[in-house]
């Protein structure tokens, strides 16, 4: 999963993306979501138990979307539109 996380591009360069810290918590829960979802599978976890997980991780990541957004407009980020374009199709 690691090689696949670091293959996206988020759309903030470093000095940008360390200074919202705010993006970096978001990014931070969702991956702490998806790690404890990793070990519910992996130690056969029920399925509704799952599913509230699953629920959890999408609205995390629906939340934190709507920030990074947002904070990207705010801040002039060239590639904000672009981010929301990739962001729409994760969700959908």
């Amino acid at each position: 999963m690691g090689q696949l996380l670091s293959t996206v591009d988020t759309g903030l360069d470093a000095t940008t993306e360390n200074g919202v810290r705010e993006v970096g918590r978001g990014h931070a829960c969702i991956f702490a979501l998806v790690g404890e979802f990793i070990g519910m599978v992996r130690s056969g976890a029920e399925t509704h138990r799952l599913a509230v997980v699953i629920e959890d991780i999408i609205a995390q990541t629906t939340d934190h979307f709507r920030t990074e957004e947002a904070m990207m407009r705010h801040l002039g980020h060239r590639t904000w539109a672009t981010q929301s374009k990739i962001h729409q199709k994760i969700l959908n």
